[in-house]
């Protein structure tokens, strides 16, 4: 995750975490080719990307699995398929990309990668940090009476329940919240094993798109042996009451200013902040305290009892590794098997996970720019030698006045073209949208950068948008041990210019919307997972938004961890290939655990 965010920065950094559903659209080819493709590939991450982040009508179309092409205002067609998003400028590609690559129904399904994963990002630049610290094992408590879940039949033959759970767990008899819970039942219930308790990340997001998306995510081989079950963790989405905090976010990008020339321009930021903070407070009531991590980890022991199992298996990529980290460390008995896919350090305090963050996404863009100088002339990004010069340009022109993006909506500033940017460092199969983006934009048309923002701030196809960004920021807020105050915010704002000065400018300010939420009403957890049985943590060598550095730590925090490794530059390793694919099937369907030292 990160530090703690400003609302802009979070504007700008969530976006990374969002949909990298189009993996399979260039991952068999060569670096190259894929990025010879950039001027064709670009929808296909617009949809993918900001689809992930809070399920915007693009992730839902992707979820829903229900093909339907949408025309932007350069009238590409954007096509949303059941295998991943695709969006093509040239009709040619179209038929090289074909989005039914999964013919034969016995081979893996999941080509998709971990989409949710996103949101880690936005700790980077916004500044928020997940570190779980401080203590108490709750060894499946009851002190709540186990319940029934009563299951109703839904759309794609899935079934829906709703979960009761107190708002303060050391009050059972207190207030309570209403969780919204997703099965997707065993293909083959007579091999069923249990359920499979799933979290896409975030914080913010439902479990929607995973268990409506499982066949996209999840080998045959586990669908046929797992229920798939999905539960909105509290505060998002159809779990009640959600958090709010606004209604418009064109209106909030048009205010944010990331680079504030002066003192009076300062404070117009850190009073946005605050006055969205206030919001967040007054439309999600008394509950807000209680958004936490610590208090989702409890919600999940619930919600294994109310389906009526001792032991239960867990799936968590990007925040949903911190979630089953602190889930397994207070109820480490109830584990049969848990996979943590791309996580934060967990003993990070706000100030070194930024660091960390944005050094991993400096790297990521870093490498985006070598590949494009090394294909030379296949990179459609024009440049005399040094394409970051007309990065440069581009960031320049969206501070000086902005970059017209899509008519009637407010021009591309430095926020955007922020968010962009940190959204496709989440997969390298997103780097040929990032350069036609890029390259429309100094043309004058913003509208490439527009929609991945559009995407990231889950603006629906009726121009609202979903509240995941909302949520992520009072559950990252709840869930840190500590607050910078405005002097340490400054001085980190100068540091992070000098290790990522391509996506963090000198001059770069962030107002803490923390500092303006009440404190958190749970103890932060530390991390250790002790008396848990041996469980898998996946990290990329090369992942921008949780540095494998930060993965190592959470494997180390973890007693009975095994690190597995996977080479690749993308968030979230499960899905990259198959030697990673074949290592989560056999651990959670055999129980079999990888060597130490295990690479993929």
């Amino acid at each position: 995750m990160s530090w703690f965010p400003s609302w802009s920065s979070i504007v700008g950094a969530i976006v990374v975490s969002v949909m990298i559903i189009m993996n399979d659209v260039v991952s068999d080819l060569n670096d190259e080719t894929r990025m010879a493709q950039l001027g064709y590939l670009t929808a296909a991450a617009y949809a993918s990307i900001w689809a992930i982040p809070a399920l915007p009508s693009v992730v839902l179309a992707w979820t829903l699995r229900n093909e339907r092409p949408l025309t932007d205002n350069r009238d590409r067609p954007i096509t949303y398929s059941q295998e991943r998003l695709t969006m093509t400028t040239n009709p040619a590609l179209s038929e090289g990309v074909s989005a039914n690559t999964n013919d034969d129904p016995n081979t893996s399904r999941r080509r998709g990668r971990p989409i949710f994963i996103i949101l880690l990002a936005v700790a980077l630049i916004t500044g928020l940090v997940t570190v779980i610290v401080a203590s108490r094992n709750d060894q499946a408590s009851n002190s709540e009476a186990s319940q029934g879940l009563v299951w109703e039949s839904i759309d794609g033959g899935l079934e829906e329940a709703r979960l009761t759970v107190p708002v303060d767990h050391d009050q059972p008899d207190g207030e309570t919240l209403d969780l919204r819970v997703l099965k997707r039942p065993a293909d083959d219930p007579e091999q069923r094993i249990g359920s499979l308790l799933v979290n896409p990340g975030g914080p913010g997001f439902g479990a929607e798109i995973m268990v409506v998306g499982a066949e996209d995510f999840f080998d045959a081989g586990l669908l046929e042996r797992f229920d798939i079950v999905g539960m909105d963790p509290r505060g998002t989405g159809g779990s009640t009451p959600a958090i709010d905090c606004i209604d418009d976010y064109d209106d909030l990008t048009a205010a944010t200013d990331i680079t504030p020339q002066d003192d009076a321009a300062r404070q117009t930021q850190i009073e946005l902040a605050a006055d969205l903070a206030k919001s967040c407070i007054e439309r999600t009531g008394n509950a807000i305290a209680h958004m936490t991590t610590a208090s989702t980890a409890r919600d999940l022991d619930s919600l294994r009892r109310s389906l009526g199992e001792e032991r239960i298996s867990f799936f968590g990529t990007s925040y949903g590794c911190e979630l089953g980290a602190a889930w397994v460390t207070l109820f480490p008995r109830t584990v049969r098997a848990a996979v943590l896919d791309g996580c934060a350090d967990p003993i990070s305090d706000p100030i070194e996970s930024a660091r960390q963050q944005i050094a991993g996404f400096q790297a990521s863009l870093e490498e985006f720019f070598a590949l494009c100088l090394e294909i030379g002339t296949d990179c459609p990004i024009p440049h005399n030698g040094d394409p970051t010069d007309a990065f440069r340009e581009l960031w320049s022109r969206a501070a000086d006045g902005g970059i017209p993006g899509i008519p009637g909506r407010p021009a591309v500033n430095e926020s955007v073209l922020q968010t962009a940017a940190i959204m496709a460092m989440y997969s390298e199969d997103l780097w040929p949208t990032l350069a036609d983006a890029i390259t429309l934009g100094l043309e004058g048309d913003g509208s490439v950068l527009q929609q991945l923002a559009d995407a990231y701030s889950q603006r629906r196809e009726d121009g609202t948008w979903g509240n995941e960004l909302e949520a992520l920021t009072v559950i990252e807020c709840m869930d840190a041990t500590s607050r910078p105050s405005d002097d340490e915010y400054a001085a980190l704002a100068t540091e992070l210019a000098s290790i990522a000065p391509l996506i963090h400018p000198a001059g770069s300010f962030s107002a803490p919307v923390c500092n303006s939420l009440p404190l958190s009403a749970d103890d932060p957890i530390e991390i250790t997972g002790a008396g848990a049985p041996a469980l898998i943590v996946i990290g990329n060598t090369g992942d921008p938004a949780t540095p494998f550095a930060s993965t190592e730590k959470m494997a180390a925090a973890l007693e009975s961890a095994v690190l597995v490794a996977v080479e690749s530059l993308s968030h979230g390793g499960y899905g990259i290939n198959e030697c990673i694919n074949d290592t989560v099937h056999r651990y959670l369907i055999d129980q079999l655990v990888p060597e130490p030292g295990t690479r993929c």
